[in-house]
This record gives structure tokens, C-alpha cells and sequence, in this order.
């Protein structure tokens, strides 16, 4: 579909607001992102609203009298960064201003407050307890199970572990032998038959 849409440049496709103000994608334009795939991915999020219900999981302790950033700002910052393949929290600090990330986050684009810099965006990596992320794990069974219009005959469990090189000092990041690296080594779940993620 977006290969026909960019064959047409006019073409505009409309897609959620944000705070009342339309937001249409295009191929035109004086200012253009190199991200602005984002903002589909954050149409599909609307559709789920998987951003909204994982950071309702994490209990947040913060004096609000102090807050800049809501918690469903930040995790939508940390996720559509991550997507975008700028996974440290370093690369906030160089984002913070991007329209496209700011959009995904829910502020506008020019107008809007910048989002979150690396120090916030590493005390929120540390602030998620044990129990916070059982219940984020719950959030995304939630979300396979919902995905169903009606029981499927059979659900197969595939089990994979991903390693992803660390390099530096990072926290919690362990030897494995088999890859050879310091490394994290996330543990994710999917339906075998359909390829959809279960829980990580």
C-alpha cells in the first residue's frame, strides 16, 4: 500500500490527531524526517493501544509537582526510538527536539515541550520493578489473546532468545559463551502457526 500511495506524490494520507490538530503524511514538503515511517507504526499503537497499557503497568513514584514528562510520553519516546534503531538513551538527548518522535509521543511537532533527555530516560529503564514488568508481559498476552476473533485449533509456543551485543559498562549485560559477546538476551514468546509475539 505505501508503495502505490508514494507512487503518487500528491496524495496525502490523513491520520490521528494530535492534541485537535490533523495530521496528514505526505511526500511533499519543505521540512521532511527520514522517521516518518513512525507515524504509521503509531496508527497501528492507536489501534492497540499497547503504549497506553504497558505504562499504566509501571507504578510511578515521582512527586508530580515535578513532572515535565507524563509516563505514557516517555515509554512512547523509548518505544518509537527503539523502532527507529536508536535503541541507547543517549540518542534522547539528539531526538528530544525530533518532529516525528515528538508527534509519535503525542506533542506537537513545533509548538510542543521537547520530549525526555538520556539521565530521565535511564531513571525510567531503572524505575520498572519486577512486578511492572510481569504485568507488562500480561499486557502483551492480553493483546495476543485479543487478537483472535475466535479460538484458534491449536496455539504452538515458540521460544527464542535474541542476543543483543553490549558494549561498555552497560547494566545487567552478561558473558555468553556461545555468542562470545557481552550481550542481553531477551526471551520472547510467539504463536508458532501465525508468527504473532505471545510475550517477551
Amino acid at each position: 500500500m505505501i508503495e502505490k500511495f508514494s507512487q503518487n506524490s500528491s496524495q496525502q494520507l490523513a491520520l490521528f490527531p494530535i492534541k485537535n490538530k490533523d495530521v496528514s503524511l505526505s511526500f511533499t514538503g519543505q521540512r521532511i524526517s527520514s522517521d516518518g515511517g513512525l507515524l504509521l507504526l503509531r496508527e497501528l499503537d492507536n489501534k492497540l493501544g499497547l503504549i497506553e497499557s504497558i505504562s499504566a503497568c509501571i507504578k510511578d513514584t515521582r512527586d508530580h509537582r515535578y513532572i515535565d514528562h507524563e509516563m505514557q510520553e516517555l515509554i512512547a519516546q523509548r518505544v518509537y526510538q527503539i523502532a527507529a534503531g536508536y535503541e541507547d538513551c543517549n540518542d534522547s538527548n539528539a531526538l528530544r527536539e525530533d518532529m516525528v518522535v515528538k508527534m509519535c509521543a503525542g506533542r506537537l511537532p513545533q509548538t510542543g515541550d521537547d520530549l525526555a533527555s538520556q539521565p530521565t530516560m535511564s531513571r525510567l529503564e531503572n524505575q520498572a520493578s519486577r512486578t511492572d514488568l510481569f504485568h507488562m508481559g500480561i499486557k502483551l498476552l492480553d493483546n495476543f489473546i485479543d487478537s483472535y476473533s475466535r479460538e484458534p485449533k491449536a496455539i504452538i509456543l515458540d521460544c527464542a532468545d535474541t542476543n543483543t551485543n553490549t558494549h561498555g559498562q552497560q547494566e545487567l549485560s552478561l558473558f555468553n559463551h556461545y555468542y562470545d559477546e557481552h550481550c542481553y538476551m531477551p526471551l520472547h514468546i510467539y504463536e508458532g502457526l501465525s508468527g504473532k509475539l505471545i510475550t517477551t
